[in-house]
């Protein structure tokens, strides 16, 4: 477990943000849609990051249950020690926008996205930038579906993307669920 300190929130003021979390919340009805970013203290976090996929269960529950990111993210409610599987798999960081747009446009449990492909895409590439700029090479991206505190609903919209940022020494942590 990673010792309190080694993740201290960075304070999101940004519109860009802002504007990200509106656009989801509307088409999630009845769930939510988080963004924290917390500057990283111990370089260890990046260095054992594993590379083999057996090992990122092991690792991922070790970061979600630290204390910094359960007191900062109070309302997922992370047990200690986190008790459900996270499901979370590398993908590419080239696509992270995509996935952004993807979800937009599958829309909620209630609503069916009316707005246009580009301009989903256009969203996730705007949050990308603000969070990582086009240093998609520099960072590594991870996601799930799976329902891994009760926060999530656990039906068919739970979402998890975890970002390393190594050069800016920053971890990114977005969450989003609905149901019906």
């Amino acid at each position: 477990m990673w010792k309190s300190g080694t993740f201290k929130e960075l304070q999101l003021n940004s519109p860009i943000v802002q504007r990200f979390i509106d656009t989801f919340n509307n088409e999630f009805d009845n769930g939510g849609t988080i963004i924290r970013c917390f500057q990283v203290t111990n370089h260890q976090v990046f260095r054992e990051l594993p590379s083999e996929e057996e090992k990122y269960e092991k690792y991922f529950k070790k970061l979600l249950s630290s204390p910094d990111i359960r007191n900062n993210i109070a309302e997922l409610n992370i047990s200690d020690p986190l008790e459900n599987e996270t499901g979370l798999n590398e993908i590419n960081s080239l696509i992270l926008d995509g996935d952004f747009a993807i979800t937009l446009m599958w829309g909620g449990a209630y609503s069916e996205s009316d707005r246009d492909a580009s301009e989903a895409k256009k969203l996730g590439q705007m949050i990308c930038d603000y969070m990582f700029q086009d240093r998609f090479s520099e960072v590594k991206v991870f996601n799930s579906g799976e329902a891994w505190t009760d926060w999530f609903h656990g039906i068919a919209w739970d979402f998890t993307w975890i970002i390393f940022d190594e050069k800016e020494q920053k971890l990114w942590i977005i969450c989003m669920t609905d149901e019906d």
